[in-house]
């Protein structure tokens, strides 16, 4: 069978190490054999997050952080600002509305950044105890201003929440330094993982929110985790063999250095760009991500069909859009086990698939 490499926004490639790592032997997650690659991996989570604050893992999708990053914080009736500009600043508002929390939104037109501007004024306005913001929006590829957004959340003593699971590693986030209080991350992305695990870390203010919330909760209950992490355990039984690659994986990037890998990625999404442009494909956002470029579709051009004869005759897999954008754009990931080779063979792809399209119509 034909390996096809994934050039989506998530799952991604995962490096061969951690391959490797994850077919070792598995230990008993109760024993001090794990206790130690736990021990490593939580450390080494804070140096990623750039936090002196507990960093904890979840055996869930990232959306699954999502969730408890509002059932921890939050009680019913409390107040909360959701910048939404696609599918996944959407998914926060339906996250809060599910816990009754009385939120505001701020629409977005998708494909741009929100003014700081505004956010700023709804929160003078509402007053809410949390502010739930998108890095990057997977689903458009625009990058919103985080650093900024926090400091104005902080300024009037809210909550900034960031999902941050196409943001993180591919972007600077500071947990500490920008004062975030909550971040929020998924495996199967920049980490170089399977899908499985996301992560959330706590600022002493979100801890003090987890500890004070009154919104039910279970298994997504961080006081049980807060507890465990200190002992570098989990409340319940966890992914072992997606900690052990966590912890392979983890040492790749920080051997490589935070620096560097964001360096590569400005390589890759700056190429990808150009080489989309030499191609006659429009940037879909003037704010860029460097997580994944998302380009338009050419008037004409049939989405599906590009996307099918690249994966069927390159061996590449790409992503379409998603609700509104179905059928109208191409997101190329840049996640993952990916190189700058890598986005030259998916530029070639994409105009061999574009060559051919144009030869359907004409036929």
């Amino acid at each position: 069978m034909t390996r096809t490499s994934l050039h989506t926004p998530g799952p991604v490639n995962v490096p061969p190490q951690v391959v490797e790592a994850m077919g070792r032997p598995m230990p008993h997650h109760r024993t001090e054999t794990f206790q130690k690659i736990v021990e490593g991996a939580n450390a080494k989570l804070q140096r990623v997050f750039q936090t002196n604050e507990p960093v904890m893992t979840l055996a869930t999708s990232g959306t699954g952080a999502m969730e408890a990053s509002v059932c921890n914080l939050l009680s019913p009736g409390d107040k909360a600002v959701v910048v939404s500009s696609g599918k996944f600043g959407e998914r926060w508002g339906q996250l809060t509305n599910a816990y009754g929390i009385e939120t505001e939104i701020i629409e977005v037109p998708w494909g741009e950044a929100v003014d700081p501007e505004l956010v700023a004024k709804t929160l003078d306005r509402v007053r809410p105890k949390a502010v739930y913001l998108t890095y990057s929006e997977t689903s458009t590829g625009v990058l919103h201003p985080i650093e900024e957004l926090a400091r104005i959340a902080q300024e009037r003593g809210v909550l900034s929440v960031v999902d941050a699971i196409t943001g993180l590693i591919a972007h600077p986030l500071p947990m500490d330094d920008w004062g975030v209080d909550v971040v929020v991350c998924g495996s199967q992305k920049a980490i170089m993982l399977p899908p499985g695990l996301s992560f959330i870390a706590l600022s002493k203010r979100a801890q003090k929110a987890c500890a004070e919330a009154k919104s039910p909760r279970y298994y997504l209950d961080l006081r049980k985790a807060l507890k465990k992490w200190e002992a570098a355990d989990f409340p319940y039984t966890p992914a072992v063999t997606l900690i052990m690659g966590l912890d392979r994986s983890l040492d790749l990037i920080l051997d490589d250095g935070l620096d560097a890998t964001l360096t590569r990625f400005v390589r890759m999404s700056d190429r990808c760009r150009a080489g989309l442009g030499e191609l006659g494909l429009e940037a879909y956002t003037s704010s860029p991500a460097r997580s994944l470029t998302v380009a338009r579709v050419p008037e004409g051009v049939n989405a599906k069909f590009v996307l099918d004869f690249v994966e069927r005759n390159h061996h590449i897999r790409l992503a379409g859009g998603q609700d509104s954008l179905k059928g109208k754009v191409l997101r190329f990931g840049h996640m993952g086990y990916l190189k700058e080779d890598d986005v030259e063979a998916a530029l070639a792809a994409v105009k061999d698939a574009l060559e051919a399209s144009r030869k359907q119509v004409t036929s």
